[in-house]
């Protein structure tokens, strides 16, 4: 399956693509970033910095 969208309590979710066959259920996320990403996998947001300017996304682990 591509391009699900999950409802969550605070809202909704998209996830590129689900794959489930005999050995298991796959989640796979796809991006294409550009610039500097500051991130720590705990933080519920990350920081993109393009040139000078910052931007905020949602961490895609979680």
């Amino acid at each position: 399956m591509n391009s699900v969208t999950l409802r969550r309590n605070d809202g909704t979710t998209q996830i590129d693509h689900i794959l489930i066959s005999r050995y298991g259920v796959y989640v796979i996320e796809t991006k294409n970033y550009k610039g500097w990403i500051f991130a720590n996998p705990g933080h519920s947001m990350w920081t993109q910095v393009i040139f000078k300017r910052k931007f905020r996304l949602r961490n895609p682990i979680h």
